[in-house]
Formats: structure tokens, sequence, C-alpha cells
């Protein structure tokens, strides 16, 4: 069952078609280089010669087919790579973005088609003219350090063929919290792009939500071990996948699940096998109330949106069952109900729960391809990325404190054994840090954030939905299922509550290399109690087990060993992955993954909208991430940040607003819209005073556009508190003082009326009041 073949899957919902190129040779045979067609009107250049033919423009060719299913606009630059390439002249024509985004999409299908081998420089300039070399080495170079190509293994395997980014080789050090995927993903690529890292882990190993385990027993005086994941198994998406890269760059083997219902045979409640044409009939149902409810979901968007967002699945869909005044069949029901277990396996989540709207939302993006698991267990890929970085392990994030100049990153770590009841605090500073905790510890709060998060990320975090799938793995001392049964389900016969509890099972024979079978519990089932003991789940697989056995005539013999996960209970994560739940949605996922400050970066599954759920998902957004932190940094003159907003690095009026929020988080002095804070006694500016004005229709607290700040002398705050008319007679008294003073609306430099603009940050430091001096261990990483 090793997977060797490759699937191309077709392209992606959205991805349109390449308008067709100018003259019948365009596309045509033969080898060679050809130059790119005149791109007057709508035509697109080719620069390669073996695209698309003239006479068949509406099919993609194989370059363009493998851009759409990796998720960038065949024709169009991607969110990065707007930022990335330069911002001139050049980059606005039309003709210069479909000659990059050609010679692009060329480079990711050379590289999907070897990623065992490292994608140099020179080889992305193959079969392409060499006018066009600049294009190549800008699109290979965002590639490469974004995560797109060469990402993984490569580097370590391959050290005598090194890339070279022509960047300069050290920047500043970033804090990575969490050694999951996304953790090691960013940590990865940060090291490679030359920058220092360290990640800061609460558990005693790497992996995060993924776990493999090895199960061991004797019998009859041999000894039987076998692998089992307890987290995190499949990988979706073929080839496609970027793990599935990895794991063929680590030459480990992988099987190939069932890719249809035939594959799955299913047993009801008695034990009995479910003939195909049950299971048929039940199917069709089940994919008629699924699809109505979604038309449903489509219907209420365009005639009443607000209440569309209110519409769960579950309710939904058992209101059009109950609407068909279906005759009773006992059988059939519970069919319906196991294909509702199994989307709550795909979703973590309970069925009443999921957005009607929204949990679909990802559908169109997915990769398409064969599901595998890896030989041996998903460990091995990370062991593989952990290797060679530096890993602080027992070391738990309780606090990440940031401002324009960095962050401090307060860690527990356990004491000693003699002292295991004392905690060592320990500091991280450093120039960023990335987030790549589980959405569900960050809605329990576990970590303080230092301004607070805003009140739209917050609110993100709390919409989304983050339930459990949980596992009850055994090892066998031999094989008593059919070899060609490797997943097979049983049908619960309860309600909401039962439905999910042991409904599929799944042999580990071909991957962990023994007698494994694991049973998955979805849904509320996944729930375990407070208190369940392990023999408890034992007992409850053995007996669906024994059910279907016995009727088979086959006795199953006692399990050598046992593993139950209880992922709901872990402090590390409170679940298992994301979803979509009523009031939820794909920009939830984007909020969540928005930096602050270009200082608190954040990563994980749940960021990345169109693989949510996935552990590629959780791979590729610390990829990502990473690519864009670099990218902040080396567009920096002195390993500052680049802001967002304005694109500048020193007098950034954007940066300076969140330099405010600190600086006037304890005023002096507050009357009306107006604060006042007074300089520290060190400062150049002891005669003066920093005066905010939070304009009437700016958001309370927030220190942003509708905000105006001013220096003013001291003598003038007591006269701007005395003067009459409330916030209005304040506002023309400080215009007349500030016109008086020299300034005025006309050289407006921003939000300081009154200061130089190249003075701006060291005005706000000045103004801004020393941390409290902590009596605690400090461990400060050089920058």
């Amino acid at each position: 069952m090793n997977t060797t073949t490759t699937t191309t899957p077709g392209a992606g919902a959205g991805a349109s078609s390449p308008p067709p190129p100018a003259g019948a040779g365009a596309g045509g045979g033969g080898g060679g280089n050809v130059s790119p067609a005149s791109t007057s009107g709508t035509t697109t250049p080719r620069m390669l010669a073996y695209h698309t033919s003239a006479h068949e423009p509406n099919l993609l060719n194989a370059d363009e087919r493998v851009a759409s299913n990796l998720g960038f606009p065949i024709w169009e630059l991607s969110k990065h790579e707007k930022i990335f390439l330069p911002s001139t002249e050049m980059w606005q024509r039309r003709e210069t973005v479909n000659q990059y985004c050609d010679v692009r999409n060329h480079i990711l299908s050379t590289w999907v088609e070897n990623p065992r081998e490292l994608l140099s420089r020179d080889r992305a300039h193959q079969n392409i003219k060499h006018e066009y070399s600049s294009l190549v080495d800008q699109a290979w170079t965002f590639l490469t350090v974004f995560g797109h190509i060469n990402y993984a293994a490569l580097n370590a395997a391959q050290t005598e063929e090194r890339i070279d980014l022509d960047f300069d080789a050290d920047y500043g050090t970033v804090v990575v919290i969490g050694a999951g995927l996304a953790g090691l993903a960013a940590a990865t690529q940060l090291v490679k792009l030359g920058h220092r890292v360290v990640i800061l882990e609460g558990r005693s190993r790497a992996g995060g939500r993924i776990q493999s385990e090895r199960l061991r027993g004797t019998h009859k005086g041999e000894e039987i071990t076998g692998m089992a994941d307890l987290g995190g198994s499949v990988l979706y998406g073929g080839e496609l996948n970027p793990l599935s890269a990895l794991a063929s760059q680590l030459n480990l083997r992988r099987h190939t699940m069932g890719t249809s219902s035939q594959d799955c045979l299913l047993y009801d409640s008695t034990g009995s096998l479910v003939n195909a044409a049950d299971d048929s009939v039940a199917m069709t149902l089940f994919t008629q109330l699924d699809e109505g409810s979604q038309s449903l979901a489509q219907k209420m968007a365009k005639h009443s949106p607000s209440f569309a967002e209110t519409l769960e699945f579950g309710n939904t869909f058992e209101l059009l069952w109950k609407d068909l005044n279906l005759r009773e069949n006992k059988l059939r029901d519970q069919l319906v109900r196991w294909h509702i277990a199994n989307l709550e396996f795909a979703h973590a989540q309970e069925f009443s729960k999921l957005s009607l709207l929204h949990c679909e939302q990802d559908s169109s993006t997915s990769l398409q391809g064969v599901h595998t698991l890896v030989e041996g267990g998903n460990s091995q890929l990370v062991d593989e990325l952990a290797k060679n970085l530096s890993i602080l392990y027992n070391h738990r994030v309780v606090e990440v404190e940031y401002s324009e100049s960095g962050v401090t990153v307060k860690v527990e770590k356990p004491g000693t054994a003699k002292d295991a009841q004392e905690v060592e605090i320990r500091e991280f500073n450093a120039q960023a840090v990335v987030v790549t905790v589980p959405v569900g510890v960050l809605k329990r709060k576990a970590i303080n954030f230092v301004p607070p998060l805003s009140a739209r990320k917050q609110k993100a975090i709390n919409e989304l939905g983050f339930g459990v799938i949980n596992k009850c793995i055994l090892l066998f001392p031999y094989r008593f299922w059919p070899q060609d049964e490797n997943e097979f389900g049983f049908l619960n016969p309860g309600d909401a509550s039962e439905r999910g509890c042991h409904y599929l099972f799944i042999s580990y024979e071909h991957v962990g290399g023994a007698p494994v079978l694991v049973a998955i519990s979805s849904g509320l089932a996944a729930k375990r109690p407070k208190g369940e003991k392990m023999r408890e789940v034992k007992k409850k697989m053995m007996n669906r087990l024994r059910l279907i056995f016995d009727k088979k005539g086959i006795k199953i013999p006692e399990p050598l060993d046992c593993r139950v996960t209880d992922w709901g209970n872990d402090e590390y994560a409170y679940g298992t992955y994301t979803s979509l739940v009523v009031g939820s949605s794909g920009q939830s996922c984007d909020v969540l993954g928005e930096d602050i400050m270009n200082r608190v970066f954040f990563a994980g599954e749940a960021t990345v909208k169109q693989y949510l759920a996935t552990m590629h998902g959780a791979f590729i957004s610390g990829l990502r991430t990473a690519g864009y932190i670099h990218l902040l940094q080396t567009t920096s003159k002195r390993g500052n940040f680049r802001c967002n907003a304005c694109d500048s690095t020193e007098h950034c009026i954007e940066g300076l607003n969140h330099k405010l929020v600190k600086c006037f988080s304890d005023p002096h002095l507050e009357f009306g819209s107006f604060s006042v804070r007074y300089p520290r006694e060190d400062s150049d500016y002891v005669d003066y005073a920093l005066v905010l004005v939070k304009v009437p229709s700016g958001k309370t607290g927030d220190v942003g556009k509708t905000t105006a700040c001013f220096m003013v002398e001291k003598k003038m705050v007591s006269s701007l508190v005395d003067v009459s008319g409330g916030n209005e007679g304040r506002g023309k008294y400080l215009v007349t003082y500030l016109k008086a003073k020299g300034f005025s609306p006309e050289n407006d430099v921003g939000p300081f009326w009154s200061v130089e603009q190249s003075k701006l940050s060291d005005v706000v430091d000045d103004f801004t009041p020393l941390r409290p001096n902590r009596k605690r261990d400090r461990l400060t990483l050089k920058q």
C-alpha cells in the first residue's frame, strides 16, 4: 500500500483562466525558449515553450494548475508578493506582472516535480530566456524566503548546495513560543535565513498536537512493539502537501487511506455488516440534506446576511430531515448519523455548533489528492525539523510584553527535584516573537499580553471554535481483522452524545509495524468526563469489536497495550483543532493571524483559513510568518522592523501611535478628551509636557488616526485646563497657541504638529515611564 502515485489536481476554485497568447506559436510545441508575445489588449505573455496552445486558451497548463492548487492567483501577485517586490513603476504594468507570474508558476511546478532535491537559482533559470533573468531571481528569492520551495530538510541534507539569498548573514533574535509544526517550521526557516532563534516549549517534547508513541507487549515470549499517532496523523492532499515533500526528503514510506465509502465497511449496532444498498440509500439522503442545508445558507446570505450568520448546521440539517416526513427506518437513520459523526470528526466540533454558512469555507481551497499515513508515525517529521534548533523544554510562557523597540517573553520553569514546588522565572528579550500556541490556550488566556490584545483580536479568538476528537489505541498480539479491512465503522444506537463513540476504526499495522488498531471518537462522545479511567474507554472499544467479530466467529485476543488520549484536558492544547462555529468566519482566522506592531506574530493552523484544521496548514503558516519577519527586518537599515501602514522604519507615525498607547497608559493629568504626561527627570524636555487629544470620533482607548499629540510648555497646561467651553473650547485655544508658535495644519507632520519630525521618536521615549524594576531573574539573549 505504499504511496507511489502522484495525483495532479484540477484548478482551484476561483482560478481564472489566462487570456489566450498572441500568435499561434506562442504556446507551441518544439523545444527552445520563446520570447514573450505582445501584451496589447488582454494578451498574456509566454516565456516558456510548452504553455497552452492558442486554440485551447481556457485550459490551464501544468504550471498554472500547480500554482492555483498551491493557493496562488495564477496571473496576479499574492499578498506577500505585493509586499516583497519593488514598488516601482515597472511593477504597475500588466506586462511585467504577467511575465513574473509566468516565471513564478513555472518555478513552483518545477519544485513540485521533485521536492527531494534543492531547486537552485541556476536550475530555476533553465527554460527561460536570459533577458528575463531578473524576474527569475525575484521569483526564486520570494518563493524561497516564504517557504514555497526549498523548505524543510533540504539545507541540512544538502550543504554542498546551500541557498544564497544575497542577504546579510545575521539578524536579530526571534523567540518562538511552541515547538509544534508551526513553531518548528517558523524556526527552521528563520535559522536558514540567518536569524538567531530560540523556541520556548512548555512540554518536555517537541511536536505539540503531533505525538507518536510506541506500544509494547509480550506474546508467547516474543516482544511486540508498534507505533501509533496519538495526535495529528493524516497527510491530506497528496504530493502538493509540503509535509508529503518532507516525508519524501526523509525517504519515509507512506500508505494510502481509502478514497471512497466502499473502502470503509460499516457494521450496525448489533455487529452485522451493512449491505451496500442500504449504505448507498443513507449516503444519498445525507448528501441531499447536506446540499440542501448549504443551498439554504447561500439563499439566506443574499436576502438576510445577518440571519444567515446565525444558522447552525446541525439544527438546519435536522429541520430539513424532519420536513421530508420519511417513514421511520432505524438502520437508515443510524447510517445518516454515522456520517454526521464523521463530519464532526472532520471539524473536531459538535454538529449543532458549526456555522452553516462558513464551516465548509475551505472546501474550494483544500489540497486535492490522496490521503496518506506515514510509516513509523509523524513524530519522525517533528524530530527532523527539531534536531538542529535551540529548544528550551519545560519553559511555560506566561507573559509577552511588547513595544516598538522589541519584546520580552516571561516564562516559568519548574524547579529541580529537590525544590519541585519552586518555579524559576526567566525573561527573554528579542526583536520579535512568534506565538504558535493552539486557539484553546489563547481562549484560556494562559498567556498574558502587555499591552492587552486588541478587542478585535480577542473577539476573533473568542469566535473561533476549538473542539476535540480522541483516540483509543490498542496493540494486539496478532491481526484478527480481515486483511482487506483497514478502515471500518460502527453504528452507535444512541443520540448525539453517543453517535461518535468509537465510530471509526483504523488499522495501523502497515504504519506502526505491528497489529495496532485505532478507534476514533468525535462530537459530544469525544469529551471525556473527568475521572474516566483508561480501562473504561478500552472496555467500550473492546465491546464494539466483540459485537462485530463474534458474528464472524473470530475470537478477539486481549490487547497487550493501550493508549487513550484526552486532548480536551491537555493544558498545552485544550482541544485538537480549529473549526468555524456560529459567529465565526474565515475573517476570524485572518484577524488572529495579524501581527501586532511588527513585533508579535501569530502562526498555527487557525491562522490559515485555506487549510484550517490541518497539519500542513500549521506548517505553512510557520514558513510564511518566518518569511514575513525576514522581509521586515531585511528592509530595515538598523534591524528595526518596517511599518506595514506607512512603509517607514525611522519616523513611523503608525508605529509612534503604538508608542503613545504605552506612553499615555498612565497619564499625569486627564480632563475631557485631553491627557497630559510630563517628561522623566533625565529628559532634555523638562520644561515641556505632552498633550494627547482624542478626537470625538475615535473609539475609547484607541490611540490611532483619530488622535493628535502636541508638545507644549508646561505652564500652558494649567491655562488649558481652565479654558471654558469644554473640549471644543480647549481645542480652539490649543490651535491658537500652536499657530502663535509657528505650527499649523499646513506644515503638519502627522499627529505631532509641534514637534520636528526627526525628533518624534526621541520625544515619546523621554515622556514614557520606565518599566518598574521587578526583582526576578533576567535572561537576555544577545540582540
